[in-house]
């Protein structure tokens, strides 16, 4: 009887135990991984490229942040900018940039 009566102690602990674990959820959250590049500098007629993407215009405006800046959104990694005004090269430059962080690229 005594015997009896601990595998049910034992076997009812176990059920409580077990059946408090099935709402718990284990791993974690990501945010999407982007990071973003600034121009600082004479912008006036500076054209740039990420990439050898879409030519940006410098002086137009984007998103900005709360300090004025013009940010640009790009992946986390390595990428080749390129500035240039009136046709001529200024900057040529390959970059790597951190997940959330933000690079900033001076023209002279």
């Amino acid at each position: 009887m005594k015997n009896l009566l601990l595998a049910m102690l034992i076997a009812s602990i176990c059920v409580v135990f077990l059946s408090g674990c099935g709402g718990y959820k284990e791993g974690m959250v990501q945010p999407d991984q982007e990071s973003f590049i600034w121009f600082s500098g004479n912008l006036e007629a500076a054209v740039a490229t990420i990439d050898n993407g879409a030519a940006i215009q410098l002086d137009a405006p984007s998103e900005a942040d709360p300090e004025g800046k013009t940010l640009y959104r790009l992946k986390p990694g390595k990428h080749d900018v390129v500035v240039t005004r009136n046709g001529q090269v200024i900057v040529n430059r390959s970059i790597m940039v951190g997940s959330g962080a933000a690079k900033e690229i001076a023209v002279p």
